[in-house]
């Protein structure tokens, strides 16, 4: 079989899990006889995808440019085109959707209906703007809508290819940076940002429903989904990338010692 894998990011190990599940399958796929592409965004100075020859197959980099305004974060049209004409010339049996951040959120619609279409969730970034389905100033959100995620992204809706252009010369003044970003994070969303929040949520359901399967690895993730109002994800355990052998004659007096190998943000849960 062809089958096309789609991820958020190059190169894969720095994607942290899911970039490394992706890896681990496109080698295993590989090694069983079957034709693997990977297909990932990566930031270019014009809208490209590039061919670049890997042990387990082909990695296609959908390059495009940073984006200059908020709808452009998952919609690009010019991208969209080559995606579609890319991929339904390539022709592959399934295409395995792992992550979109950096890429379309329509061009799965426009592929030829005779591809298979399976998407695994890792995350809620689908549903949510910005990612998690967790707001900083109310804790666990139950679910999008276009005033909650209005208020919760406002500082996105203010950029433009000016504000672009500013926050990279910003990036040299950390500290004057995070001025800005506060102030911006406290100013109410503009009106237009409702009418957005609307658009891509409906996108959202579009592509979901357009799936021919939708998976979960995650039973909380699963009944996260339906409570915000979306279709059930069937759930499949992931297998581990590597076996772990359990300690032996481990002592229950002694406390569980806990390893965190992640980003340190409030969203991670690690004070809890």
């Amino acid at each position: 079989m062809k089958i096309l894998l789609v991820v958020h990011g190059w190169p894969l190990h720095k994607m942290g899990g899911v970039g490394l599940y992706v890896k681990s399958k496109a080698r295993e796929l590989h090694n069983l006889g079957h034709q693997v592409i990977v297909l990932a965004p990566q930031k270019g100075k014009r809208t490209q995808i590039i061919s670049q020859q890997q042990p387990w197959g082909k990695a296609w980099l959908a390059q495009s440019p940073s984006p200059k305004r908020w709808k452009e974060i998952w919609s690009k049209p010019l991208l969209r085109e080559q995606l579609q004409t890319t991929i339904n010339s390539c022709k592959p049996d399934v295409v395995h959707f792992h992550h979109f951040d950096g890429l379309d959120l329509h061009f799965p619609l426009l592929l030829n209906p005779k591809i298979l279409l399976v998407l695994t969730l890792h995350d809620y970034a689908l549903v949510c703007s910005r990612g998690q389905l967790y707001s900083l100033e109310n804790g666990i959100c139950a679910g999008p809508s276009p005033t909650k995620c209005a208020k919760c992204i406002s500082a996105h809706f203010r950029l433009t290819p000016f504000t672009a252009w500013l926050g990279n010369i910003l990036k040299r003044y950390p500290e004057l940076r995070n001025v800005v970003r506060t102030k911006l994070d406290g100013a109410p969303a503009p009106q237009k940002g409702h009418h957005a929040i609307n658009k891509r949520i409906s996108q959202v359901r579009r592509l979901l429903h357009h799936m021919d399967l939708v998976l979960s690895p995650s039973r909380d993730l699963q009944s996260r989904f339906v409570q915000a109002g979306f279709l059930r994800p069937m759930h499949i355990e992931l297998p581990l990338l590597s076996e772990i052998t359990p300690p032996k004659n481990r002592s229950r007096k002694n406390p569980v010692k806990l390893l965190f190998a992640s980003t340190i943000i409030p969203t991670k849960g690690l004070h809890l």
